[in-house]
């Protein structure tokens, strides 16, 4: 080094290995040293890198959406500093959006807006871009949805099912947008056992193992459509006994089951590994403790009476994220940790943020979105 006491002439590459070993937000702050460290944390390499690296934790999104636009606010959960961050710069929607219907994929992996036949989306909570498909082939509000990474990971597939509008003709439509060729493609219709409840709001969905699953959440039916002949499986049943309420996750590749039940005031909530082939539920591999289901319980009658379907699961990389939308006005958020193939539990700090929160969405990895300005303050060095 110059001098002995510079930086200027370390190579990219071993510039690259020591930042590796920084937590995320310090990485962050390093892009403000100067510009070539900047420039460095930005590029596609070094996020590439830096996401493939096992020590790396995967950030949890909340966004608040407030009935003026220009309140919009963003905040991440970093599960390594175990702090909230809140981004300097806002959180903000390609168009004027009911502020209570912002769904994504239960894996995070798409954020997006419906408007009948319109699609606004983007894969990275913070992107300042939004993406815009043509026109579905079919009118929807709160269907199901997924995103699907190409082989060579230029191009990606948005699966998009059911919640299909009344004055449709096949209410169980299930269409598939290629990012390479920009078209949508009509495919196999969801099976006719789903007819009844076939929006996002009876039913959940995951992509493991090559296929994107469907289930009830409370009658347990699945199937499982192959993502390449494209073809639906027989429907079978998916609903370990005493179960009332639940949700498909997808964990690493694999498929996990979050169900919960509430009897006499208890309320539990386990989590299995399912047998994408067979599907059929295997091995319990994480419990609740009582203690920690009690930031999910109240004395409500009829809260209890709908079964638990107010307590919602996002899977982020090997972290699940437990909150209730019943009671999200208190902020409790449930981690459990999969890491170690223990399951760890524990609670997040409170959210500093006023006002209730209208969606959650997680995060499988931290990329080249995040090291962008905007989610700490500058001082202008970059």
């Amino acid at each position: 080094m110059a001098n002995g006491n510079s930086f200027d002439n370390i190579s990219e590459e071993v510039l690259e290995l020591v930042l590796g070993k920084l937590p995320t937000v310090t990485v962050l702050e390093a892009a403000q040293v100067c510009k070539s460290w900047c420039s460095v944390i930005r590029s596609r390499r070094f996020a590439r890198y830096y996401d493939s690296l096992p020590c790396r934790r995967s950030w949890f999104f909340q966004c608040l959406v407030s009935f003026f636009s220009e309140n919009n606010q963003g905040y991440g959960y970093d599960p390594e500093s175990k702090q909230w961050h809140k981004f300097s710069s806002k959180f903000s929607l390609p168009i004027e959006q009911d502020r209570s219907a912002l769904p994504s994929s239960p894996d995070g992996a798409i954020l997006s807006i419906f408007t009948l036949t319109d699609l606004f989306y983007k894969r990275e909570f913070l992107s300042t871009k939004w993406e815009v498909a043509p026109a579905m082939n079919y009118s929807r509000n709160a269907p199901l949805v997924a995103v699907v990474d190409g082989k060579d990971n230029s191009s990606h597939k948005v699966i998009v099912a059911g919640g299909v509008a009344f004055f449709e003709d096949d209410d169980l439509a299930l269409e598939v947008f290629d990012s390479a060729s920009g078209a949508w493609e009509v495919c196999e219709s969801l099976p006719r056992e789903f007819r009844n409840n076939c929006s996002s709001h009876w039913m959940t969905s995951a992509v493991a193992g090559g296929k994107f699953l469907v289930a009830e959440m409370y009658s347990g039916q699945i199937a499982a459509f192959d993502l390449e002949s494209k073809k639906w499986s027989r429907v079978g049943s998916l609903r370990p006994q005493g179960v009332v309420h639940s949700l498909l996750l997808s964990c690493q590749d694999s498929l996990l089951l979050a169900g919960s039940s509430y009897s006499e005031g208890n309320l539990t909530f386990k989590i299995w590994k399912v047998n994408v082939a067979a599907q059929e539920c295997g091995v319990e591999i994480a419990s609740m403790p009582p203690a920690f289901c009690k930031n999910f319980t109240c004395s409500d009658e009829s809260w209890q009476d709908r079964k638990c379907e107010g307590l919602q699961c996002v899977a982020s990389g090997n972290l699940l994220y437990i909150f209730s939308r019943e009671r999200q006005q208190e902020g409790q958020i449930v981690l459990c940790d999969l890491s170690s193939g223990v399951a760890e539990w524990s609670v997040l700090p409170p959210l500093p943020a006023i006002g209730a929160l209208n969606h959650v969405v997680g995060k499988r990895e931290i990329h080249e979105e995040v090291s962008k300005p905007g989610i700490v303050r500058r001082r202008g060095l970059c």
